[in-house]
C-alpha cells in the first residue's frame, strides 16, 4: 500500500475505533469530551474522520476513554492492513 493510502486507511480506522470504544463503554460524546478536556465537537470530528485529530487530541480522547493510545494506533494499523476485524 502506498504511504498516502496507508495513512488514510489508518486514520479512518482510528476514527472507527474511537467511536467503537466510546459506544462499548456506554459513554456519550459529552462525557468523553469532559473527561478529555475537549468540546464534544472535537470528539465527534475525531470519530467521524472529517478532521484528523492532532496527537494531543488523540491522546486526550484516549485518556478520556481509559484506553492506551498505543493500542488504538496498533489496532487501526492492523485493520488497515486487513489483519484485524
Amino acid at each position: 500500500m502506498l504511504p498516502g493510502k496507508a495513512s488514510e486507511a489508518i486514520c479512518s480506522q482510528v476514527a472507527r475505533l474511537l467511536k467503537e470504544e466510546r459506544e462499548q463503554r456506554g459513554l456519550s460524546l459529552n462525557v468523553v469530551a469532559q473527561k478529555a478536556g475537549l468540546t464534544w465537537h472535537a470528539v465527534k470530528y475525531a470519530e467521524t474522520g472529517l478532521h484528523s485529530p492532532t496527537l494531543d487530541t488523540l491522546v486526550r480522547i484516549s485518556l478520556g476513554l481509559g484506553v492506551d493510545v498505543d493500542r488504538i494506533l496498533a489496532q487501526a494499523r492492523q485493520r488497515a492492513e486487513g489483519k484485524g476485524r
